[in-house]
C-alpha cells in the first residue's frame, strides 16, 4: 500500500503564499485540490483485497480515508470480472439487482454505493480489485507522493483557493483565478501523461464513476 503522510505536511508549500490565512481554511483547501488532482488525473492507484462471505453482501472497500473514483480491473478466486456501470447493467443483464441465484459464474463488477463494490452475478470469494483513488473528505492523510512530486504546484492551487475567499485579508480573486487556471493545465497535462502510460485512443474529460 502507498505510504502516507499528514496532510499538514503539505501546509510549508501552501502559507508562503496565503500568510495570514487560518490553518483549517489552508488545510481544509489542500484536502480539496489533492482530491480534484486525484479525480481528474487519476494518479494515485491501489490493489484491495476484499473477502465475500455472503452472496448478496456489498463489499466496502479496505483502505482508510478514501474515496474509490473507479474500478480498473478485478477478479473473483483468480477468474477476470469486468467493470461495468449500472446503467450498463440495467440495459444488459436482467434482473442482476435481484437475483441470487449461484450457479452462473460471476462476471462483472459495479458500484452501487460509494466506496462499495458489487458482484454480478452474486458471488462468493476472494475479489482483488485495482482501484482509482482519492483521498476522502475528512482525510487526514495523503499519498506520500504527491508530497514529494506535486507539492509546488498542490501548495499554489490551494493558496489560489484560499485567495478566492472573499472579503479577507488574504483576498486576491486575480491572482487566486491565475493559480486555479494553471492548475487546470497541470491537471490536463497529468492525465496526457496518465494515458499515453495506459495507451488510451481518447483522454478523460471527466471522472467515470460506476
Amino acid at each position: 500500500m502507498t505510504d502516507m503522510v499528514d496532510i499538514d505536511d503539505m501546509l510549508p508549500f501552501v502559507m508562503p503564499h496565503v500568510p495570514s490565512a487560518p490553518h483549517p481554511t489552508v488545510l481544509r483547501n489542500i484536502r480539496a485540490v489533492v482530491r480534484e488532482l486525484c479525480l481528474y488525473a487519476a494518479i494515485w492507484r491501489e490493489y484491495d483485497d476484499i473477502v465475500i462471505a455472503t452472496p448478496d453482501s456489498e463489499c466496502v472497500c479496505t483502505i482508510p480515508d478514501v474515496a474509490i473514483v473507479k474500478i480498473e480491473k478485478a477478479s473473483l478466486d483468480g477468474l477476470e470480472l469486468h467493470p461495468v456501470t449500472i446503467a450498463w447493467l440495467d440495459e444488459n443483464v436482467s434482473r442482476w439487482d435481484i437475483d441470487l441465484d449461484q450457479t452462473s459464474n460471476a462476471r462483472w463488477i459495479t458500484q452501487l454505493n460509494p466506496n462499495t463494490v458489487t458482484i454480478v452475478p452474486k458471488a462468493t470469494g476472494t475479489l482483488r480489485v485495482r482501484l482509482v483513488l482519492q483521498p476522502s473528505i475528512t482525510a487526514e492523510q495523503i499519498p506520500n507522493f504527491i508530497l514529494t512530486d506535486h507539492s509546488e504546484m498542490i501548495g499554489m492551487a490551494a493558496a489560489g483557493r484560499v485567495m478566492l475567499t472573499p472579503k479577507t485579508e488574504y483576498t486576491n480573486p486575480q491572482l487566486g483565478a491565475a493559480y486555479k487556471q494553471m492548475f487546470d493545465s497541470y491537471i490536463a497535462r497529468m492525465d496526457r501523461e496518465a494515458s499515453k502510460g495506459q495507451q488510451r485512443a481518447r483522454l478523460r474529460t471527466k471522472p467515470q464513476f460506476i
